[in-house]
């Protein structure tokens, strides 16, 4: 069992948002996801996914809507980072359309029980608030 140092940038915005994270590498990409929500100061209330070399995951919706992903519950981050350096990504709101990358920093032999953020830059934007372009016409406003 690892820690993995994690750096979380949300895509399209300058300057930059970021969060740093220190996080089990046995941690599944659902648990990854709920640490991404609460470092950056959101409430999970959209839909979500992660997508590495073509394979995406997350739930599948339980109507049958949308493409199926292959369950984020059942994938560790020790699975999907095999070298520093390694991204994959994650989307979040389906409508505003957040894209953020997720890139291995660093390994550490020493195990981490519970997630913590190390470091981050600016303030998230807020739910709902339209996207990139419609959170540049929020800090406009």
């Amino acid at each position: 069992m690892k820690t993995y140092h994690l750096k979380i940038s949300l895509d399209g915005i300058e300057p930059e948002i970021t969060r740093e994270i220190k996080i089990n590498s046995q941690c599944t990409l659902y648990e990854l996801h709920a640490v991404i929500q609460i470092s950056m100061g959101w409430f999970s209330c959209h839909l979500h996914e992660f997508e590495k070399d073509g394979e995406r995951y997350g739930t599948n919706d339980p109507d049958g809507w949308g493409e199926p992903v292959i369950s984020e519950h059942s994938v560790s981050l020790s699975d999907m980072f095999k070298r520093r350096g390694s991204k994959l990504s994650y989307l979040y709101d389906f409508g505003d359309d957040w894209l953020h990358t997720v890139k291995l920093v660093d390994i550490d032999d020493e195990p981490i029980i519970y997630p913590v953020c190390v470091e981050g830059k600016r303030a998230c934007p807020p739910e709902d608030v339209g996207g990139v372009y419609g959170y540049m016409d929020f800090l406009e406003i």
